[in-house]
């Protein structure tokens, strides 16, 4: 054989993903399935952290395996994407403000909260408000001097937008050269 490794496969499974791959191959055992799939963190050749797909096939049967074969299948790459494709659903690219879609979901967490309130207390006194801020003529900005100095306005008002409203209020990149800014009377 030559040489060999003396180490456990599960000491190379990262240690937070360690109890679910177990809880999964428990499970998967106890349903009596023939194969499973999991995605968990693999320590790769070069001590980094690498997302892996495995296939986990049981050939405890057979008796010349008597055991499970595991093809893994590294999918950092696939996931660095994703997450990305995710950051970009919620973030201008332009800007790294948050995007309207954000925006969304901020503004139904603020209703939610103003309705929970109401219920909890029969007072109206949870306010929160939203304004939205236009750049007037940003179009002339645009023509005269060319996109690239367009897009350098939009960052730095976005830029200063941020700074000028409190750490928990969210501003964002709406759509084009509108921005928008949601907060609330508390930060929780």
């Amino acid at each position: 054989l030559g040489e060999t490794i003396d180490i456990n496969g599960l000491d190379l499974i990262h240690p937070d993903d360690r109890e679910n791959v177990l809880l999964e191959l428990k499970k998967a055992a106890a349903d009596k399935k023939e194969f499973c799939n999991l995605d968990f963190r693999v320590m790769h050749k070069d001590g980094a952290w690498h997302n892996a797909e495995a296939t986990v096939t049981d050939m405890r049967s057979n008796p010349a395996i008597n055991g499970f074969v595991v093809n893994l299948r590294d999918v950092t790459d696939r996931k660095i994407a994703e997450e990305k494709a995710n950051y970009f659903k919620f973030y201008d690219s332009l800007t790294n403000m948050p995007k309207r879609e954000m925006m969304y979901v901020r503004i139904d967490e603020e209703i939610k909260k103003a309705q929970t309130y109401r219920r909890k207390s029969d007072k109206d006194e949870y306010n929160f408000a939203v304004m939205c801020i236009g750049l007037d003529k940003f179009k002339n900005i645009n023509d005269m001097y060319g996109p690239a100095i367009g897009d350098s306005v939009l960052k730095k008002v976005g830029s200063k937008l941020q700074k000028s409203f409190r750490g928990y209020d969210l501003v964002s990149r709406y759509i084009g050269d509108s921005f928008m800014k949601i907060g609330s009377s508390s930060c929780s």
